[in-house]
């Protein structure tokens, strides 16, 4: 029994560390993509000012 809670604690102490490090990979990617978006937007919305101007 010790053995099993022994175990169950140490999936527990690898699972969060490995969740939190999913999560912040995915915030940064999300992140990265939202950046690249505005970027593209922004781009955008010159040309058409540079176009009508």
């Amino acid at each position: 029994m010790a053995s099993l809670v022994t175990l169950t604690e140490g999936a527990t102490y690898v699972s969060i560390p490995s969740a939190v490090l999913i999560v912040t990979l995915g915030v940064l990617l999300d992140t990265t993509t939202l950046s690249i978006k505005s970027r593209y937007v922004q781009e955008c919305r010159w040309n058409i000012y540079l176009y009508f101007r």
